[in-house]
């Protein structure tokens, strides 16, 4: 079987391997705008002086630790309660909603929406609790 090990790194590599790919995908648009080689471009790329560069490494970093966290979980506590901790969307959106306004002016319909993914996850975060006690 799968080790939670060997299963965290696959994650990982697929991870790597796919910012790269997007991030030359991101380069080579530029190329077009720029009308330079790519020698230039990455050149350009080195020169820029790394405007906040430091803040998507350390938010790599914690991504990273984050990621781990949740395999070793998996392995310790079971995968359907390590799973619970992936709730970035939830996370997010309380961060728009409260700190951004991002929803101010949403229609109905999209205030409902939202509304269905607090309740639910909640919801499902109740019942993994109240099944750990039975």
């Amino acid at each position: 079987p799968l080790s939670v090990g060997s299963a965290n790194m696959i994650f990982a590599s697929a991870f790597a391997v796919s910012a790269v790919f997007l991030q030359l995908g991101k380069l080579r648009e530029r190329k077009r705008h720029l009308s330079a080689g790519w020698g230039a471009i990455v050149a350009d790329y080195g020169r820029d002086g790394g405007r906040a560069r430091h803040y998507a490494v350390g938010a790599g970093a914690i991504c990273s630790v984050g990621n781990f966290l949740q395999f070793d979980g998996g392995k310790r506590a079971g995968f359907a309660v390590a799973d619970l901790v992936q709730a970035f969307p939830v996370v997010g959106t309380v961060w728009g909603v409260v700190l951004f306004g991002d929803y101010k002016g949403a229609s109905r319909r999209v205030a409902l929406l939202l509304a269905n993914v607090y309740f639910f996850y909640l919801l499902a975060a109740v019942l993994i609790g109240l099944s750990a006690q039975a």
